[in-house]
């Protein structure tokens, strides 16, 4: 098992921590709401072994969210065909 490493970064510091998983989301401080991470990056970092072999050495994971607005295709259909 190689653990990941996670980048966490505010306005003073910029730490790496490394733990088995990473976070899927957060809970806010002041709200007390949770969030979800509904993205990830991954960077690997491997060298090669043999010719078609290679070694993952480490790799990073940054979860993150993207905010997505998406049309309902229901209603859209409904309004097309004279519904509601």
């Amino acid at each position: 098992n190689l653990p990941a490493a996670s980048v966490a970064e505010n306005s003073d510091t910029v730490t790496t921590r490394y733990w088995e998983g990473f976070p899927i989301g957060f809970i806010d401080k002041d709200s007390h709401h949770a969030y979800v991470n509904n993205h990830v990056n991954i960077e690997l970092y491997y060298f090669k072994v043999d010719e078609n072999k290679f070694r993952i050495v480490r790799f990073l994971v940054e979860p993150f969210s993207i905010r997505h607005n998406f049309v309902d295709a229901l209603y859209d259909d409904a309004q097309e065909q004279g519904g509601r």
